[in-house]
């Protein structure tokens, strides 16, 4: 009797297990249903998600309360090709994050939305080829090391944050002239970025944007954009930038550490360049900055070691201490008696005279005889030639003008005791 109830009870168990397991099509092959989809992975290790037909969204899984955990979580190692079928609407989040062996995903017509770290961390991922414009969330295909290129459908208005970042081997990006924003970090630490161009109409380029593009040296941005965000483009390779015209205030460390930068315009009203903005722009050598700055921030241009001239215009300005901090070689060029002229002297940086009116004696001048330039009022400062020996007394009694002065001029003294400012050139 006792043998007869043992055999019972494992024939209940045995069909339990079938129950609760169902058999797949081979050994190898994986596979399941979720409320709207049906996918297989097989021995190749292509997965193909099919929405069924009482699918009421094309969800690619349902969304658990605690987490987003797929139904494939515990294959995705195996997968290596991605085959997403017409009616799918919706990749979710984490849909693929670290399938690091997928190299290549189909995507349907009928998809709207990427979820957020869809592909984060898919390390062997060479191309996505978007059907069309979908919505795309955030880190959507971050950290696919391996993706070369990636290229926005017409209609794309944004990219998103953390979209591209850390994809190292991304070289050509494709943006069409819908796109309005770039979001934050979007292609940061994209290393090998070199191709990308920025459409007109792009408004907002938001923090950390493309930080750590190294090779990134060849970029407009367009006149159109009226906000660069903190960092935005740090450590970039480029030689030349101009200042779109919006742009009222340079944000922290917007071009901080562009090693290979050499000019920046500003063909609008800047008022404020603030903290880093510039730091470690070590190739940067003069600059002039436009009338309207009125606040030159915290280490603004910081290890700016080969910048020998900044041209200050503006007689009211706001410069923190640190502004110029290891910037041995920087001369300030500003108005006399303006607060940058006053800030140089107190700082111990070397300062010249920007000039409205400059009188520039002939070169063959050997002498100033009395009173030739008293009460001069027509010039505010006077350049003097290498070949004058004389200059009386009272030359230029009743003037308030500088005197520019070649190198190694003996008159530096003598403007002293008359009460004049002598600058070297």
């Amino acid at each position: 009797m006792a043998t007869r109830r043992i055999a019972m009870l494992t024939a209940i168990i045995c069909l339990t297990m079938m129950t609760a397991f169902p058999a797949t099509a081979s050994a190898a092959t994986v596979g399941g249903d979720l409320i709207c989809l049906h996918w297989t992975l097989d021995d190749n290790g292509r997965l193909d998600i099919v929405r069924k037909a009482d699918g009421y969204d094309g969800l690619m899984y349902e969304f658990p309360e605690d987490d987003n955990i797929v139904a494939w979580q515990g294959y995705r190692n195996r997968i290596k090709t991605a085959v997403i079928h017409e009616g799918v609407q919706t990749i979710g989040h984490n849909a693929f994050k670290d399938c690091v062996n997928l190299k290549s995903v189909t995507l349907p017509d009928s998809l709207e939305r990427i979820g957020q770290n869809a592909f984060l961390g898919c390390s062997s991922l060479t191309e996505v080829s978007l059907p069309h414009w979908v919505t795309i969330y955030p880190a959507a295909f971050a950290e696919c090391t391996a993706l070369t290129h990636f290229e926005f459908p017409e209609g794309s208005y944004y990219v998103g944050s953390n979209q591209f970042r850390d994809c190292t081997a991304l070289r050509r990006v494709t943006l069409p002239g819908s796109v309005k924003q770039i979001g934050p970090y979007a292609f940061c630490n994209c290393t090998a970025l070199t191709d990308i161009s920025l459409p007109d109409g792009l408004e907002v380029i938001d923090m950390f944007a493309f930080t750590g593009c190294k090779k990134l040296a060849d970029l407009t941005i367009p006149a159109s954009v009226t906000a660069l965000g903190d960092f935005a483009f740090s450590e970039c390779a480029f030689t030349d930038v101009a200042v779109p015209p919006g742009i009222t205030e340079l944000s922290d460390g917007v071009f901080s550490y562009c090693r290979s930068l050499e000019s920046v315009v500003f063909p609008g009203p800047v008022t404020v360049i603030r903290r880093q903005a510039f730091m470690g722009c070590a190739a940067l050598k003069a600059l002039s900055l436009p009338e309207t700055i009125t606040e030159i921030g915290k280490q603004a241009f910081y290890g700016c070691t080969d910048l020998e001239s900044l041209s200050i215009r503006s007689d009211t300005v706001t410069i923190d201490e640190q502004a110029f901090q290891d910037c041995a070689r920087l001369t300030l060029c500003c108005r006399l008696d303006s607060d940058a002229y006053i800030f140089a002297s107190g700082h111990g940086i070397p300062r010249r005279p920007l000039t409205e009116h400059l009188l520039d004696l002939p070169a063959g001048l050997e002498e100033i005889t009395p009173e030739t330039f008293a009460g001069l009022a027509s010039a505010d400062a006077v350049r003097i030639p290498a070949g004058v020996t004389r200059i009386a007394d009272d030359a230029f009694a009743g003037s308030e003008v500088v005197l520019l002065l070649p190198a190694g001029s003996p008159w530096i003294a003598w403007a002293a005791d008359h009460g004049l400012e002598a600058f070297i050139e």
